[in-house]
Formats: C-alpha cells, structure tokens, sequence
C-alpha cells in the first residue's frame, strides 16, 4: 500500500490523464496533482485532484522539462508519472536528473518509444524477430505503387505511420480502388499498406520493467466503437494464453519497460494469433482493467518507489465505457437485449462520484445551429 505520497501527472491536458486519476484515486493515502498546458482542462475540476498548475510550453524540450521539476518542487511531489509518449520521451531522456526530486516509473529509453510509435519500424522489428503480424509494406519515395501493392493480397488496410485510436485508417477491396486513392496523393512517405485480417480483435495491457511483464489484463471486444476501427466501446475480460504469449515475446524483444496496450488479431484462416499495434502508453478502456481488478497506475507509483507486488489477479467482468452505458442500460429497460445488466459493469460510476470533468466536456463542445456554415 501505498500512503503520504504525492503523485504528479505532468500531461493534465491530456484525457487519458483523468483515468490514470481516477485509478490513483483508488489508493489510499495518495494524492495527486497534475500539470497542463491548458488552464482549464477536465482534470482540473476532478475532486480527485489535489493540486494544479497550468502552462503554455508547446514542445518537449528543457523548458517543458524545467516547468515539470518546478510543478514537482511546488507540490512536493514524490512520483512523477507520464501519461503520454511526449512526456514518458522527455523524462527518460532526463531520468537521473529529475530522480533528484521525485521518483520515476519503468521508461524505456527515447529511442524505443521512436521504434513502437512507427508503424513501419515496429512491423520491421516484428519481421526480424519472426512474430507474427500482417504482411506490411512501406512505398519509398520513387517506388511503383502498382509494383509494390502486387505484393500484399486483397483486402487491405491503409494506415497512418504515426497515430492511434483507429484514425487516418481505411480499407481497400480491391487494387484498382487503392491505386485510385492513391494517385490522388502527392506522395506515401506518411502512410504504408497492410493486408486486412479476418478474425477476433483481442486487446492485451501490461505493466513491464526490463522485458519482464508483471501485471496484465486482457480484453476482447463486446460493444463495437463508433466505426470499425475506433476502440470499441465495451469490452469483456478473458484469459488468453495465446495472447499473452505473443505479447510476452514482443516485451522480451524488446525489453521493454513501461505500461503499453496490444491490439492482437487471431486469425481464423491460419489459426495463429498476429501483433498489429503496440501503444506505450496508458489506454482509453483503463478504468475497465480497473473494474476487472488491476490498477495499472498505482502498480507503476508502487514500481517507482521500488516496493515489489505480487502479480494481480484480475476478474472475468463486463464493462462499457460511459458514453455508451446509458442507451444500452435504457434498451435493457424496454425489453432489448444488452450486453450488460448493471451500473457495476460500466464507467458511469466513475462519472457519477466525480461529475464536473464529464459536465465541463460536455459544455465545452460546439453548439449546433440551424445555419449552415
């Protein structure tokens, strides 16, 4: 257990922040406080958050870097925890200078977050290392576009090199249609090309130091996102040796230290369960690990201080993300059937015992009128 710690989340922009609170919250003892580069992000109006303090630094760099160890000097931080890469980048690279005022999590070096964030040199990484994973090919400047799509089979996917949650995706059925988009493009240097694979989307999260998992939950889609390539809204947890398998190679490979989400296919034609991203960072379905019985954050500030922890157990439930509880919960209510049968398998209590980051998002959005623009 942790207790009198104070934890310091410098990307209180971000609105993975105000899960990775939300589980913090959960310990006993712990106090959290955040940094943003927005004044008035949701996370500031969490009565979760003990302090806050708010800048206008754009990039990662020695002032961004300078305004993190002031924030942990201010609030007499003892734990700085990274939510997203750029931070996570930034404190590794500058890990025994800020370890003279507060502790760190597990980071991997720099360079690794440069290799996994890159879809085409993680895909490399994957080939050298013979884990299976789509058959992935980059179209370098000068290339025959024709010539190299022969080499993939249709169906195939499109994919930003950079980026997550789905976006920038699209599929292709056949390749007259591809190489249509893609003669209407300047040029591929931002974009490669996968082959589409039919089978169970299954998400794997784990906590590691030094290629070594010590925590994990693994999850599979129940309640389908708002387009075949957003993370689902809804989720159930499960065991899956294979799943777990083929994420322990990849974390061993690449001796990986840190949280990081999985998104694993099994594909049903070769019977084989295939890598196709590897986000390291936390994820949008973390308060479901914490529902199932995993608190991924207070295991990294456990890490941090160098306490060990016998490796979770987590629970086989149900649970749908706020956004989509309440329409599923209401058809329940009129006869329809539902994936889910209660509050306890969704996130709405979380929004229900902390409610002024959810209202603050809501007014926060565009109102629509009746003009067109």
């Amino acid at each position: 257990m942790i207790s009198r710690r104070t934890v310091l989340l410098p990307d209180g922009e971000s609105e993975l922040s105000l899960r990775v609170l939300r589980c913090l919250s959960q310990v006993p003892g712990l106090s959290v406080c955040a940094l943003s580069r927005h004044s008035r992000p949701p996370i500031r109006f969490s009565r979760h958050l003990a302090g806050f303090e708010s800048h206008s630094v754009d990039d990662f760099d020695r002032e961004r870097l300078n305004l993190i160890k002031g924030a942990a000097e201010t609030f007499k931080a003892d734990i700085i925890l990274p939510v997203e890469i750029p931070s996570s980048k930034l404190l590794a690279d500058h890990r025994e200078e800020v370890e003279r005022i507060a502790a760190l999590p597990p980071l991997s070096p720099s360079e690794l977050f440069d290799v996994i964030s890159d879809k085409w040199r993680f895909a490399q990484f994957l080939e050298r290392k013979e884990i299976p994973h789509p058959k992935t090919i980059y179209i370098e400047q000068g290339e025959s576009v024709e010539e190299r799509l022969s080499e993939l089979s249709f169906p195939i996917l499109v994919k930003p090199r950079r980026g997550s949650g789905g976006y920038g995706i699209r599929r292709f059925d056949s390749r007259r249609d591809a190489l249509r988009w893609a003669s209407d493009r300047r040029d591929t240097g931002d974009i490669l090309f996968q082959e589409f694979i039919e089978g169970m989307l299954i998400d794997c999260n784990i906590l590691s130091k030094g290629g070594d998992i010590l925590a994990h939950t693994i999850q599979r889609a129940l309640v389908q996102g708002r387009s075949p390539y957003k993370p689902p809204a809804g989720f159930e947890f499960v065991d899956d040796e294979r799943a777990l398998a083929i994420t322990d190679r990849v974390i061993r490979g690449l001796e990986y230290s840190g949280v990081a989400n999985f998104d694993l296919i099994y594909d049903q034609e070769r019977g084989e369960m295939k890598v196709l991203e590897m986000n390291p960072r936390y994820w949008m379905s973390l308060l479901g690990s914490l529902v199932a019985g995993v608190n991924f954050p207070g295991l990294s500030c456990l890490l941090s201080e160098g306490r060990p922890f016998v490796r979770p157990a987590y629970r086989h439930v149900r649970y749908v993300r706020p956004e989509a509880s309440i329409g599923l919960l209401a058809g329940r209510y009129f006869g329809k059937s539902s994936p889910i049968s209660s509050l306890k398998e969704t996130g709405l209590p979380f929004v229900l015992r902390d409610p002024l980051p959810e209202l603050t998002i809501m007014m926060s959005r565009p109102t629509k009128t009746g003009s067109a623009p």
